[in-house]
C-alpha cells in the first residue's frame, strides 16, 4: 500500500493544481466580462446623463434662476429618456422608475409625487453613478469629484425635506435656496450613508430624518422651526 502513496499525493496535488487553475482562470474571466458591462454602462447610460443631472439641483435651486440662468434642464425629459436604458440600471433605479411611470396612470392627491419621485431618481442615479465610476477607476479633477459628492447629498436632503413637507411647501424652497448659497461649508460633516439610510428608511425613521433636517437648517442659520 505504502507504495502508491507517492502517486496518490502526486495525483491529488495534480488535481487540486487543475481545480485551481479552472478556478482561477474562470474568475478572471468573469472580472474581465465584469468591467467589460461596467465599462458599457458607464458609456452608453452614465455618461449620458451625468452633467444633466449632476447640474439640476442648481439649477432648480439658484435663488436667481429666472435671471442669471440662461437653459434650463427638463428632468422628466431626461428621466423619459432615462428609461429607454433601464436594463443599465441598478436595483434602486429599476424600482423608482417604475414608481414614476406608474404615477402617470393614477390619481396624484399631493399633487407633487412624480416632482419628488423625479428627485429621488436623480439621487439614486448619481449614487450609481459614483459606484460605477469608482469600481472602472475613473479620474476626474477635484472639482467635480467635490461636486458630485455634495450635489449628491444635496438631493437626498432635497428628497427628504420635499417627502416630509411637500415639494413646493416653502420651507422647503427656502431651505433648498440656503443650501444652494451655502455650497462649501453644509452636508459636508453629515455622511453619505447616514442620509442613503434616511431615504431609504423614512417612513420608519420620519423622528431621525426630521432631526438631521433640523441640524442642517441650524447649519445654515435658518431659524425657523419645522
Amino acid at each position: 500500500m505504502e507504495e502508491y502513496i507517492p502517486a496518490i499525493i502526486t495525483a491529488s496535488v495534480a488535481l487540486i493544481a487543475a481545480v485551481g487553475a479552472q478556478f482561477l482562470n474562470n474568475f478572471l474571466t468573469y472580472k474581465r466580462e465584469n468591467k467589460k458591462y461596467l465599462r458599457e454602462v458607464y458609456e452608453k447610460f452614465i455618461s449620458e446623463y451625468f452633467m444633466d443631472v449632476l447640474l439640476y439641483i442648481d439649477v432648480e435651486t439658484d435663488p436667481r434662476k429666472g435671471h442669471d440662468i440662461e437653459e434650463q434642464i427638463d428632468i422628466n425629459k431626461v428621466i423619459n429618456s432615462m428609461m429607454n436604458k433601464m436594463h443599465y440600471a441598478d436595483r434602486n433605479l429599476q424600482g423608482v422608475y417604475f414608481d414614476f411611470k406608474t404615477r402617470n396612470h393614477f390619481y396624484d392627491p399631493k399633487g407633487d409625487i412624480k416632482e419628488i419621485l423625479g428627485i429621488k431618481i436623480c439621487y439614486y442615479f448619481l449614487a450609481y453613478s459614483n459606484f460605477i465610476m469608482k469600481k472602472l477607476k475613473i479620474k476626474f479633477d477635484k472639482g467635480l469629484k467635490f461636486r458630485l459628492n455634495y450635489n449628491l447629498k444635496a438631493y437626498g436632503y432635497w428628497h427628504l425635506l420635499s417627502e416630509l413637507y411637500g415639494y413646493e411647501n416653502r420651507l422647503t424652497n427656502e431651505d433648498m435656496t440656503a443650501l444652494h448659497m451655502t455650497k462649501k461649508f453644509v452636508l459636508e460633516e453629515f455622511s453619505l450613508k447616514k442620509i442613503d439610510s434616511l431615504i431609504n428608511h423614512h417612513h420608519k425613521m420620519e423622528k431621525k430624518a426630521k432631526e438631521f433636517l433640523i441640524k442642517v437648517r441650524e447649519k445654515n442659520d435658518i431659524t425657523k422651526n419645522y
